[in-house]
């Protein structure tokens, strides 16, 4: 994987842009293994790229010198990335990205630092993220709207 700088760019590393009328899938198959693939920096003591456990990922976020912009990434899947971004005030942006194009819209939502470890060790617990796990996330088209955009819409 190469080099993950912010949140966006980390889409258009990982993921082509072609354009497609795929759709959102109703659930993400989670490709279950004893080690996953994990880039994380927090832009002053700690940057890597390496297969880390569950518990090492959860322990990860006591570790991290948590600065704007800080982040985890996990691969959950062959074509989903499970990312944790520091907002700073314990609020974390939550995004299970997808290779859904045509506007390229992701799984997102705000988690405080306990929040994220709860959804690490769902997530990489289980066999498949079901319609239940992902109605608590907001369905985001990154290109063109933020979360808080998706938010406000949604309580007017």
């Amino acid at each position: 994987m190469k080099k993950i700088l912010p949140l966006l760019v980390i889409c258009f590393s990982v993921f082509s842009c072609k354009k497609s009328t795929q759709t959102i899938e109703d659930s993400i198959r989670i490709d279950s293994d004893l080690l996953y693939e994990v880039t994380y920096e927090d832009y002053n003591n700690y940057r890597a790229e390496k297969k880390m456990s569950t518990n090492q990922i959860v322990d990860l976020f006591d570790i991290i010198a948590w600065e704007d912009g800080s982040f985890i990434t996990i691969e959950i899947s062959a074509t989903n990335v499970l990312q944790f971004m520091n907002e700073g005030n314990d609020k974390f942006l939550v995004e299970i990205t997808n290779e859904s194009d045509n506007p390229m819209t992701f799984h997102q939502k705000f988690a405080t630092k306990k929040e994220c470890k709860e959804i690490v060790n769902t997530v990489l617990n289980a066999k498949e993220l079901d319609a239940v796990f992902l109605s608590t996330f907001y369905k985001v088209p990154i290109m063109t709207k933020t979360l808080d955009e998706v938010i406000a819409e949604q309580n007017k």
